[in-house]
């Protein structure tokens, strides 16, 4: 092993001015069960011999943005074409882009499992997983905002948009990756630097503006609070990678962490809950969702947060016994006041963005809690929650996109202009309220069949108090949920009849796969579970 990487920093007096020797015990249990080539410096090679075969999918995504983003800028800013905005062509070629960076996940490289770039990034069945998943999310966004983009009210940058979205999306996929406390910084930062913008984008919007600000001062604090954990965890352990810290960690007892290796982990693990919008870290969420365009509203819903729930996931598979001393009640009492503030928060709204902003707040909630369920039925909740939710927020979002007054050039903005949405547009109505009853989780839909997974995970954790808090809330969230639904069908007459634009083709198949996928995965869940189901054993088996 190499000296440098195994030498405690509790012999420098200015950090560690009495260390505990049960510490000390533990770092040296853990240089025992060390195998040879643990940090990769017994092959000095091993940095490049084939890991670039294996990145093949994230440097074609990567020098496909750049020059996607080249030629845009060439094409934008020349005379001679009319400075064109480019937003149709560069959605198709970025979506073409995305496909095929899809494609060569699914078809892999050996299908192996395997570590690259001296274990700075891993290529498990989790990363593929969500990394299909996150592209599938980040072409579902390109799609939705191509109509946006073209709209005369809207006066966004289109194709300095796209690119963002682009390498947004690329971030989330290294995130998913990320096998080490330093990439997992630094590919969060990469993926705020992007988020920041977005959510800025309307410059002539305050609201936007505002939205923009306020994601990235807090943004920033967050960031800060996690790299001090990731910096205190370094301190104690001498060690970055999550394989390294997973086996000074088996190595501890978990009855008896030092007290700055416990403050580390939580450290971790309130950065983590300020940048998924976890209350009580919630507050950035509601004014972040109503000023930042529709599109990157439904972009900040699915895409983010997924990346980062999959962070948790990895630190939490480390060593479970020892991150759940830790972790335990941070996730629970988050899941709970999560559960609390999206039910009751939502019901005084009167803004449609803010109702969803103050849902996925709930949601969050919902898999905080299967994730406090350690153990491979609350890492399958998870990953089949995030993998409904992602459909749930598309048909919601694609739908609230599609709507938009042909004759006064707006959008639907409040709830109120649902009214009579179910007598001018019934296949629209209907879709949205397959959305909002799923998200609400009414059988025999995909939310519901969700929700059940993550109840019978808790129960089998024992974790009985706050299963039933999130029942009796999701309860009180039905309200506001079939309150669209009755306003949609059932209160006064229609607004503005026959005066909304019907969506484009891409949108339209968006809504309707995202429809059917809800419908079948709540009558035929099984169907479904087989690859989440994969991806959470081989977590509990690492």
């Amino acid at each position: 092993m190499h000296a440098s990487l195994s030498q405690p920093l509790a012999s420098f007096p200015f950090f560690l001015p009495s260390p505990h020797e049960d510490l000390a015990i533990a770092r040296a249990q853990a240089d025992s069960l060390s195998l040879p080539g643990l940090h990769g410096y017994d092959h000095p090679e091993s940095f490049f011999h084939y890991d670039w075969v294996y990145f093949l999918p994230e440097t074609y995504l990567s020098l496909m943005g750049l020059i996607l983003l080249m030629w845009a800028v060439w094409i934008a800013t020349t005379r001679s074409y009319g400075y064109p905005a480019l937003s149709a062509p560069y959605g198709l070629l970025g979506g073409f882009t995305l496909l095929l960076t899809a494609a060569l996940y699914m078809g892999g490289v050996e299908g192996v499992d395997r570590e690259i770039f001296n274990k700075g990034l891993s290529l498990d069945p989790l990363a593929s997983y969500l990394s299909v998943l996150l592209l599938c999310a980040t072409l579902a966004t390109l799609l939705l905002a191509g109509s946006y983009h073209t709209h005369p009210l809207d006066r966004l940058p289109p194709y300095e948009i796209n690119a963002l979205i682009l390498y947004a999306g690329l971030s989330m996929i290294l995130l998913v990756q990320a096998n080490d406390l330093l990439m997992v910084y630094l590919c969060i930062e990469f993926q705020s630097m992007c988020l920041y913008v977005l959510a800025a984008s309307k410059r002539q919007s305050v609201l936007s503006v505002e939205a923009g600000l306020k994601y990235f001062v807090l943004g920033a604090l967050a960031s800060a609070i996690f790299l001090f954990g990731a910096s205190l965890l370094y301190g104690l352990t001498g060690f970055t990678k999550f394989d390294d810290i997973s086996l000074f960690l088996q190595a501890s007892d978990p009855t008896t962490l030092d007290t700055p290796l416990l403050m580390g982990l939580l450290c971790l693990g309130v950065g983590l809950m300020f940048k998924v919008g976890a209350a009580p870290f919630h507050i950035w969420v509601p004014d972040v969702y109503e000023g930042a365009p529709t599109p990157v509203t439904a972009f900040f819903a699915i895409g983010p947060k997924m990346a980062l729930f999959s962070i948790i996931l990895r630190i939490l598979s480390l060593s479970p016994t020892s991150i759940d001393a830790a972790w335990g009640l941070l996730l629970s009492g988050c899941a709970g006041l999560s559960f609390l503030v999206g039910a009751w928060g939502a019901l005084a709204q009167t803004k449609l963005k803010r109702i969803f902003a103050y849902s996925s707040v709930g949601h969050v909630g919902w898999i905080l809690l299967s994730l406090s369920c350690v153990g491979e039925a609350g890492y399958t909740a998870t990953l089949v929650y995030m993998s409904l939710y992602i459909c749930m927020s598309l048909l919601v979002f694609g739908i609230l996109l599609s709507l938009r007054s042909a004759g006064e050039s707006r959008r639907i903005l409040r709830l109120h202009e649902l009214r009579g949405l179910g007598h001018t547009h019934p296949m629209m109505a209907f879709c949205l309220s397959v959305g909002v009853l799923s998200m609400a989780g009414i059988p025999p839909l995909a939310g519901f069949a969700s929700k059940a997974l993550v109840l019978m995970a808790a129960v089998e954790a024992h974790a009985y108090g706050i299963a039933f808090l999130g029942l009796v809330t999701s309860v009180v969230s039905t309200f506001y949920y079939l309150r669209i639904v009755s306003i949609m069908y059932f209160e006064g007459q229609p607004v503005d009849v026959h005066e909304w634009e019907t969506p484009d083709g891409y949108q339209a198949g968006l809504i309707g796969g995202m429809t059917l996928l809800i419908i079948g995965f709540g009558l035929w869940p099984q169907a479904f579970l087989t690859g989440a189901k994969y991806v959470a054993l081989s977590l509990v088996l690492r």
